[in-house]
């Protein structure tokens, strides 16, 4: 499976646990559930082998906001319980399909 159909997985499953669309979620929105589901998609990227800055390039975003996500990542699970239920419903569904 190549890196474009992988990315494309990933958003998929992100979209669908989350019930954001994928374009909402590659936005520039910036209200809690939309910027969850962008937090869970890099984070999920970069757990299945992207580098940053092959994150920053597939949300088109700049890469100093994909390493602000990721620093920022464990704080938001830590005070967000949805959100930690969010994520491992995405390994469970992901980890499912081989990568």
């Amino acid at each position: 499976m190549c890196k474009s159909e992988i990315f494309a997985t990933i958003l998929q499953t992100v979209s669908q646990e989350t019930e954001i669309p994928p374009e909402q979620i590659l936005s520039r929105k910036k209200d809690e559930e939309t910027v969850d589901a962008r937090y869970l998609l890099v984070y999920m990227l970069k757990r299945n082998g992207f580098c940053s800055s092959r994150v920053a390039s597939c949300i088109r975003k700049d890469i100093r906001t994909v390493n602000l996500i990721l620093t920022r990542f464990e704080a938001r699970k830590s005070s967000r319980r949805y959100f930690g239920i969010l994520l491992d419903k995405i390994k469970k569904q992901l980890g499912n399909r081989g990568f």
